[in-house]
């Protein structure tokens, strides 16, 4: 334990640190937390935001908007300092990080380097477009001191979420918004200009709502890499064994037509046996874009900003039922190839035995001919496998897996159209029949 003169020593420092740092934009203090007991990193690791969110509802209105919980352990002449971030505005809990000082004199310093490190800027937004974003900064009109900790740094990353209120306007819920970031791109004082990186479509909506704020909140990857779980929406317990998933730099853009720009190469993964990936930090690309594959389906197209979490899930739509047609139309199309192969060559024998003259020849291969699988079967085959398909898709309401059924089905019908064309063999016996009934016309003749 530190003792009282070491505390209030500390205290007074980390005081006129924040003072001299952030001038206005912070009132700071430095208490005792009674009942954070033991006071060690272990117990700081266990945390959850909800158990810090109940200690603070008991302070009312007296809540601070930042509470840095810090822990400082002493073994012999090593102090181990662990620290987290409580953010009232989203009601959320940062990662713990830690550091080791080995010198007393330098507790005070990396104490408040390390509060630096956890602190978490807050962004209003005020307007969403479909690739930049609108903000003002909290608390950037008060001018800071000419410290450059103080500013914040084009590229920065922040997460927005959403917070409902009541109409005595206190918070009924809040949302944060999955697989969108604001990246810092200019600042003027306190207003400022991100560029939108998402996931989906108009995440941020397009106008501003009664009793609803949109705010964002400073990211910071503390971790190596980010574990990443594939779950199935319909059933999250279901592990996704042997999904493709590829991580580009940079999303992907489709190419023009006559485009020879060679594309950039992503990491290809498979989900292990637990359905996950690990995906590593890359600090000159801090956001990354993981694209999720089930054979010939892509499932999820997302941005990740790895090492800000531990862990993350993400909820793939169930492609069962694409997949068990992808299987079927695949031995179908297999079916079509050998029957395709098998006609070729005995169109090839009919118009060689007819030429010779060896008629008994032809009519075998006649025989061979009509017993292949006709047009038709395959019509009718392709038929019963895309109709209980999209009625059970229709019945599940899988809007996108029907789309692809019947894409798929489609491009099969147009093979099948394509390669047993009815009238190329009909030309063919056409032919036969005529160049035998021209020799039997000769033989009489003679």
């Amino acid at each position: 334990m530190l003792s009282p003169a070491l505390r209030d020593e500390i205290r007074a420092e980390l005081i006129a640190a924040a003072d001299r740092t952030y001038c206005q934009m912070w009132k700071t203090d430095v208490v005792s937390l009674p009942w954070l007991v033991p006071a060690t990193g272990a117990l700081l690791e266990r945390l959850t935001a909800t158990s810090v969110k109940r200690q603070m509802q008991s302070l009312g209105e007296q809540q601070p908007d930042k509470l840095f919980l810090l822990v400082v352990e002493a073994t012999a002449s090593i102090y181990r300092v662990t620290g987290r971030e409580w953010d009232r505005s989203s009601e959320t809990l940062s990662a713990p990080i830690a550091q080791v000082v080995f010198a007393r004199s330098e507790l005070a310093s990396v104490i408040f380097r390390l509060v630096q490190r956890l602190f978490r800027p807050l962004l209003q937004i005020e307007s969403a477009g479909v690739e930049t974003v609108n903000v003002t900064i909290r608390a950037g009109e008060l001018l800071p001191s000419d410290s450059p900790d103080a500013a914040l740094p084009p590229g920065m990353f922040f997460q927005p979420f959403f917070r409902y209120l009541d109409r005595q306007y206190h918070v009924r819920s809040i949302q944060t918004v999955p697989w969108t970031y604001l990246r810092l791109n200019s600042t003027n004082r306190a207003k400022a200009v991100c560029d939108l990186v998402t996931g989906l479509r108009m995440p941020l909506g397009s106008g501003r709502r009664r009793r609803v704020e949109v705010q964002a909140i400073a990211l910071h990857a503390t971790f190596g890499q980010t574990r990443l779980e594939l779950v199935n929406q319909l059933n999250r317990s279901k592990r996704l064994v042997g999904y493709r998933v590829l991580v580009f730099n940079k999303r992907p853009q489709p190419r023009k037509e006559g485009d020879q720009t060679v594309l950039p190469q992503p990491l290809i993964m498979l989900s292990d046996r637990d359905g996950t990936v690990v995906i590593p930090v890359e600090p000159d690309h801090p956001v990354r874009w993981v694209y999720v594959q089930s054979g010939k389906n892509l499932l999820a197209r997302v941005p990740i900003v790895p090492g800000v979490e531990r862990h993350m899930t993400i909820a793939v739509p169930d492609d069962s039922l694409q997949l068990r047609v992808q299987g079927q139309l695949t031995r179908l199309e297999t079916r079509l190839i050998d029957v395709v192969a098998q006609r070729a060559v005995l169109m090839a024998l009919l118009q060689k035995f007819a030429e010779a003259g060896k008629w008994q020849q032809v009519d075998k291969v006649l025989a061979e001919l009509d017993k292949l699988p006709t047009k038709r079967y395959f019509q009718s085959e392709l038929q019963a496998i895309r109709f209980p398909a999209v009625t059970e898709a229709e019945k599940r309401r899988l809007r996108v897996a029907k789309l692809r059924i019947e894409k798929e089905c489609r491009d099969v019908a147009e093979l099948i159209d394509h390669h047993l064309d009815d009238s190329k063999l009909r030309d063919v016996k056409s032919e036969v029949d005529e160049l035998r009934k021209a020799l039997q016309k000769d033989q009489r003749k003679s």
